[in-house]
């Protein structure tokens, strides 16, 4: 979505190299802090990396920053299949076994609870955009004004449907520029695993967790996020 609104819309553009060639990862070997640095403004970079580590050019630039939260049921769900299906981690426990370590903190990027809230805590900057997974789900329009109006772009209607397709999650499924479908090529992911993009939608958690799960991790937002306000949203109710 960042990339097309900030560049006109230009699917050509957007078709000719893949995610990670368009949108840097920070932390990540690949394509490297050498190539971020050699990159002509506006630059893109993606991180995973909690607040307090991003780099203080980052956190006192004026450099535009968006945050993506989602709820932690779901989130979980996803952490767990993705490092099983990459093959520099081949997570190989079961479900519950890294249930337990994600809702105790030790997982990588961890503890979750920490990396949402310092983003939180900046919500209201000037030149930070806090957006959940949920709502860019249920309003994908929505969404595609908010991030249009943060970056300061003015876009139509026509120019907003097009973008909130395009953007999809099944349509970005398919794309080769977008599925991450090089890093079969490249050997990154174990072909017996879920593809990286996998399913996508909110309420996934209900395949995999227990009564006793959801008990446990609604006892760890009550308790890590208490005080903050941030809400989260576990089904997205049919239309």
């Amino acid at each position: 979505m960042v990339y097309l609104i900030q560049n006109d819309l230009d699917v050509s553009k957007a078709m000719d190299r893949n995610m990670e060639e368009r949108f840097s990862y920070f932390e990540f070997p690949y394509p490297g802090l050498k190539t971020i640095s050699q990159e002509k403004p506006p630059r893109f970079i993606k991180s995973h990396l909690p607040c307090h580590l991003l780099p203080k050019s980052m956190t006192t630039s004026k450099c535009k920053k968006i945050y993506v939260v989602r709820n932690p049921r779901d989130v979980t769900v996803s952490y767990y299949h993705f490092i099983r299906m990459i093959n520099e981690i081949k997570y190989r426990g079961n479900f519950r076994g890294f249930f337990e370590r994600f809702r105790l903190g030790m997982v990588a990027y961890g503890p979750w609870w920490d990396h949402v809230k310092g983003y939180w805590e900046h919500r209201d900057d000037e030149n930070m955009l806090f957006l959940k997974y949920e709502d860019l789900q249920k309003d994908p329009y929505g969404g595609v004004k908010k991030i249009a109006k943060f970056l300061g772009k003015d876009l139509n209607e026509k120019e907003v449907y097009n973008v909130a397709v395009y953007c999809s999650f099944f349509c970005m499924k398919d794309n080769p520029a977008s599925n991450y479908s090089w890093w079969d090529t490249f050997g990154l992911r174990d072909k017996k695993e879920a593809k990286f993009l996998r399913k996508g939608i909110v309420g996934d958690w209900k395949n995999y967790f227990t009564n006793d799960m959801c008990h446990k991790m609604d006892q760890v937002v009550d308790e890590k996020l208490a005080g903050t306000g941030l809400t989260f949203e576990y089904e997205i109710p049919k239309r």
